[in-house]
């Protein structure tokens, strides 16, 4: 790590401790609210909870005297980063739609239908927003912006990816699905450190999370 880069961190570890404990009270604490909720909506409540953290995350970055672009990893990113993240998004998403028929040939069908049923009453443009554009964009900034930020100026590159791939893939809590996703991670990581930028790992997430809402609803 360089020195201009060591000079760009604006928030202590403590700081960023304190803004990911705030969101994870904000999320359970949320979580309940809606869970006791009696009213019938027809917005998922997850576009809610990607969207309230999103501010959220942002803001405690602020209030704390951060910086998004050192922070968050909010920078400008090379075409050349963003076409990769975008070929590196499909196929990723091919080679486990392929691996999952050829290992569970019936698996992807079962899944679907799960989230399906899950999303039931919900209308599809709400369900598109919260899983594949703002929450993909909300843990891209949480995972590969401030916790792998952190933990990459304080303990290096490798740790930092394994931490924050760990996190997220325990975030998701699918042990059926922790080995792609524990995958997928280590790759937007990947992205996020040789782009120096949030931006790629977010095309890639964003496109994986786009062709799996395409497959579940085609069926």
């Amino acid at each position: 790590m360089t020195v201009t880069e060591k000079n760009a961190a604006h928030l202590s570890g403590l700081q960023a401790g304190a803004i990911v404990l705030l969101l994870c009270f904000w999320f359970v604490g949320l979580i309940i609210i809606l869970t006791k909720s009696q009213a019938t909506h027809t917005i998922t409540p997850a576009l809610l909870l990607h969207t309230s953290c999103l501010l959220l995350l942002m803001l405690l970055a602020r209030v704390f005297r951060g910086h998004w672009s050192n922070d968050l990893a909010i920078k400008k990113s090379r075409f050349l980063y963003l076409m990769s993240a975008i070929l590196i998004g499909m196929a990723f998403w091919q080679a486990q739609q392929f691996l999952t028929v050829l290992l569970i040939p019936q698996g992807w069908e079962h899944d679907a239908i799960n989230w399906q049923r899950a999303q039931t009453g919900f209308t599809l443009w709400s369900v598109f927003l919260a899983s594949c554009l703002i929450g993909p964009f909300f843990e891209e900034l949480l995972f590969r912006g401030l916790i792998y930020t952190q933990i990459r100026h304080k303990a290096g590159t490798l740790l930092a990816i394994s931490v924050s791939s760990g996190m997220f893939t325990l975030l998701h809590w699918n042990s059926s699905e922790a080995v792609w996703l524990f995958s997928a991670a280590v790759i937007y990581a990947i992205l996020r450190e040789k782009s120096g930028s949030i931006w790629p790992s977010v095309i890639a997430h964003v496109i994986q999370n786009v062709l799996t809402f395409w497959l579940y609803v085609s069926i």
